[in-house]
């Protein structure tokens, strides 16, 4: 948050310290373009926001995690190192600097995705 307020970028960037029930959070993630998912442990087998992000068609960056590493495989998003923050900034930086590659990113997850879905 110091970090925020000494860049001026209050109005841009919002902390919610606490559990959003499934409803709210994919508001979050349907009005986001980019998606981040930095898990810190290398075992988390399971996301379903990360699920969510690649079903509503986001680029996403991530750490390695084992979902992640399945989940984003052929160039459905980018694994940054644990702990790297200068790769995470970098490739948030490089999604939004290439918007055609960003947009390719979003159409591999999206496409992937819709394998994920029930059929009614």
């Amino acid at each position: 948050m110091k970090r925020v307020s000494e860049l001026g970028l209050e109005n841009n960037v919002v902390f919610h310290d606490k559990f959003v029930e499934k409803e709210e959070l994919c508001t979050y993630i349907l009005a986001s373009d980019i998606y981040a998912s930095p898990y810190l442990s290398r075992e988390q087998i399971v996301s379903g926001a990360l699920t969510y992000a690649i079903g509503m068609g986001k680029a996403i960056i991530s750490t390695p995690y084992w979902y992640a590493q399945e989940m984003l495989s052929d160039s459905r998003g980018i694994l940054v190192d644990f702990g790297d923050t200068d790769g995470f900034k970098n490739s948030l930086l490089y999604l939004i600097e290439n918007p055609d590659e960003c947009n390719n990113m979003r159409k591999k997850a999206y496409d992937f995705g819709r394998k994920m879905t029930w059929k009614t």
